[in-house]
């Protein structure tokens, strides 16, 4: 997974500007704590909302340039955006240090998890799966085919059940992950579920661990072929 730069503010979330980089706890490109919204153990469960995709920011020309249908893009849209639910559903269910519960009907102890997927940029499927096997033969090549790199961004928001405060803001993207040969590269947006698993995992490792303990981002490099 490419470091990339963050991406436009979608109008999702209400003042992003006061979001910004805390690396020091958060493997997401900006946050926001109110008070002391960075520490979660006082909530027993998670509400996940239905995911919003009304905010999914237009594509510039380039990122146009890879032969999908645009019907097509709406549907996987609204695929990945299912998947997003499921695979956060997933990772706070069975995390492997505490099975939190996730609830359709919010307690007074639950926060309720809003995401929003704010871009979904297909991979230019042959280009990039070429430059990989050409990067294998000459040195360096490969960077050519970072140009046909998809990539996902998305952005989020905690709010307190009980009082319905937003206590925390995040916005992330990701580009997919450099493999040496990689099915994903011929699929549109076979990339962005498994950045979709990373942020779901670090999301997991955020509500186990306490405010002093930093969750570093996922690899930049992966020897998955599929």
């Amino acid at each position: 997974m490419l470091t990339a730069d963050p991406a436009p503010d979608s109008g999702f979330l209400e003042h992003p500007e006061q979001m910004k980089p805390q690396a020091e706890r958060f493997p997401f490109n900006r946050v926001w704590c109110k008070d002391h919204g960075c520490d979660w153990s006082k909530y027993r469960s998670v509400m996940i909302a239905e995911i919003d995709t009304s905010h999914v920011i237009k594509m510039g020309w380039w990122d146009k340039f890879n032969m999908e249908p645009r019907a097509q893009l709406q549907e996987d849209q609204h695929l990945i955006a299912n998947y997003m639910k499921n695979s956060f559903t997933s990772a706070l269910k069975n995390d492997q240090l505490v099975h939190h519960d996730v609830v359709d009907n919010p307690q007074n102890d639950t926060m309720i998890l809003e995401l929003a997927l704010v871009e979904l940029v297909p991979t230019k499927a042959f280009m990039r799966s070429v430059m990989d096997v050409v990067g294998l033969l000459i040195p360096g090549a490969q960077v050519l085919g970072l140009t046909g790199s998809g990539s996902v961004a998305i952005e989020g928001r905690i709010r307190d059940a009980r009082t319905g405060e937003v206590i925390f803001k995040f916005a992330d993207r990701q580009q997919d992950k450099t493999a040496v040969i990689s099915v994903e590269d011929f699929t549109w947006h076979g990339h962005a579920r498994e950045i979709i698993d990373d942020w779901a995992k670090e999301f997991a490792e955020l509500y186990d661990t306490p405010s002093s303990h930093m969750v570093a981002a996922s690899s930049h490099f992966t020897l998955k072929p599929w």
